[in-house]
């Protein structure tokens, strides 16, 4: 008898204290107990980390945004002899060869340096996924032709536009009054920066031809060529471990900059003029994507918070934890 009592107590007492199989507390909350460890540093360790990250990706993405438009806006041959386009590069396909070539073969260390997890993705998902990026890459080397690099860096910023199209025309998604006036600002911005005020400034001209292999990339989000494939494979590596041990939310305000100071690097490096519009413009169109951003992770930590204080009400000993994660 007294044997049966204790066999019951021990029973329950292993069922507290052992982690649960599928990875869920009694309360119905993730479990830390016997979590990994976070990849990330903590502390000072962990700023200096994410600092790191942020030279590394301006520093790639900034040199890759001035070797791109020097490949394209280059003379290769005498004008004459390519009534194309007057001697400049146009051989689109091979530097998207290239620079997606190079970045398989920076993937090839890491595969080969650590343990990766079992993938259950299947294969055709990210066949879909590498199509659309190969089209969008085409599209948008492709608009450097019939428009400036600084109006297609600002015309990349502003993924928002199609992606709120396609959630109301094909998923039915609601938008709030906020969302919509920030689609506005980015769109009056770009379409600002493109209007042709005068004959002088039709150097850097912007095409109807133009325009619209911009919108194609943005549906799809020698040696300069191979540095350019090569700073490119590296920025992404940064991007990368900046989403893994960071947050996709950090990772999009550091890209976000990051194309505004492209933009400044493109007017000084190769001295476009630009008229006092235009540089409100630009402003106009990073205020609003700066807006949303914020407002984007204000209604994420409301939400973590809303999370805590619900696990809170169920397990109170898992609250705090359950918070840091959810906002992370």
């Amino acid at each position: 008898m007294t044997s049966s009592r204790a066999t019951r107590r021990n029973r329950r007492t292993a069922t507290e204290v052992a982690p649960p199989r599928n990875g869920l507390s009694t309360a119905g909350v993730p479990s830390t107990v016997g979590a990994l460890p976070p990849l990330a540093p903590s502390g000072l360790a962990k700023d200096l980390a994410l600092l790191a990250c942020v030279a590394g990706i301006y520093t790639c993405y900034l040199s890759y945004g001035v070797l791109q438009e020097r490949i394209y806006k280059s003379s290769y041959a005498p004008a004459a002899t390519d009534l194309i386009d007057g001697g400049r590069y146009h051989f689109t396909l091979f530097l998207v060869f290239a620079q997606t070539t190079v970045n398989a073969l920076s993937a090839l260390p890491p595969l080969a340096s650590f343990a990766q997890p079992k993938h259950t993705v299947p294969v055709w998902k990210y066949a879909k996924l590498a199509l659309f990026y190969l089209a969008a890459m085409l599209f948008s080397f492709s608009a450097l032709h019939h428009m400036s690099y600084p109006m297609q860096a600002l015309g990349k910023s502003c993924k928002m536009v199609p992606v709120m199209l396609m959630g109301v025309l094909i998923r039915g998604r609601k938008y709030t009054p906020r969302d919509y006036a920030c689609a506005f600002l980015i769109t009056a911005g770009v379409a600002i920066f493109s209007y042709k005020g005068s004959a002088a400034n039709a150097q850097s001209h912007t095409s109807a031809l133009g325009v619209f292999l911009l919108l194609a990339s943005l549906v799809m989000d020698a040696r300069d060529v191979a540095t350019f494939a090569a700073v490119s494979a590296v920025g992404q590596h940064f991007i990368f471990y900046t989403i893994r041990n960071f947050s996709a939310l950090a990772c999009t305000t550091i890209t976000t900059t990051r194309k505004f100071f492209t933009i400044l690097a493109s007017v000084v490096y190769y001295k476009h003029s630009l008229l006092p519009r235009q540089w409100s413009a630009v402003g106009l169109v990073f205020g609003a994507i700066v807006w949303e951003g914020v407002a984007k992770h204000q209604k994420k930590r409301e939400a973590a918070a809303a999370f805590a204080a619900k696990a809170s009400a169920q397990d109170p000993r898992s609250a705090s934890t359950v918070g840091e994660k959810k906002e992370t």
